[in-house]
């Protein structure tokens, strides 16, 4: 922020349909934040009693208080620690991360943690709303509602745009590149 504090932000997010189902922001880092948005999450998304694997890195805000909150006998939520419980790592979320810092927040350069939060309001929607090429063109959200991404789904219209890219580049060539005996060929 403009003055110099730092806001603390958290996302949970869905793996596979890159949905992020809840964030909060804070101007303290520690788990009890954590814990809120996981409660959040659960209650919107009705998990409380589906199992779960939470994937997160091995923070402070991910113990503590919500370790705590994942040993109720209710619960079906494991936790994972990406490099320690399994070998892979977190980068989709820190992928997430980057995205909001430097397409939403950065470019805004909030002056209170009040614009943070108005910022994110509307940058996680947006988010979750934009197609994605990883999704194969759907949106986090159209795949968090049970589509279901295919990587031949636009295979027939990149064939057809591919075909016609020619002509139409060849569309309103400036007078000099219309001549293509002016124009050098390579050797």
């Amino acid at each position: 922020m403009q003055d110099g504090s730092k806001a603390y932000i958290h996302f949970i997010m869905d793996n596979f349909s890159r949905t992020i189902l809840g964030w909060k922001a804070s101007l303290e880092w520690n788990a009890k934040n954590t814990v809120s948005n996981l409660k959040e999450v659960c209650e919107k998304f009705n998990l409380f009693h589906k199992p779960i694997r939470l994937l997160c890195d091995d923070g402070s805000e991910n113990q503590g208080a919500v370790n705590g909150f994942l040993d109720q006998s209710n619960l079906f939520i494991e936790k994972l620690i990406a490099q320690v419980d399994i070998s892979y790592s977190n980068s989709m979320i820190e992928a997430v991360n980057k995205k909001m810092k430097y397409e939403f927040l950065f470019p805004k350069n909030p002056v209170s943690f009040e614009e943070v939060i108005e910022t994110l309001k509307d940058a996680v929607p947006e988010y979750n709303s934009r197609p994605s090429g990883v999704l194969f063109g759907f949106s986090p959200d159209q795949v968090l509602n049970g589509d279901i991404p295919d990587k031949h789904r636009f295979v027939e219209k990149i064939k057809e745009a591919a075909a016609k890219r020619p002509k139409i580049n060849k569309q309103g060539l400036c007078d000099p590149c219309s001549d293509h005996s002016a124009i050098s060929k390579k050797k």
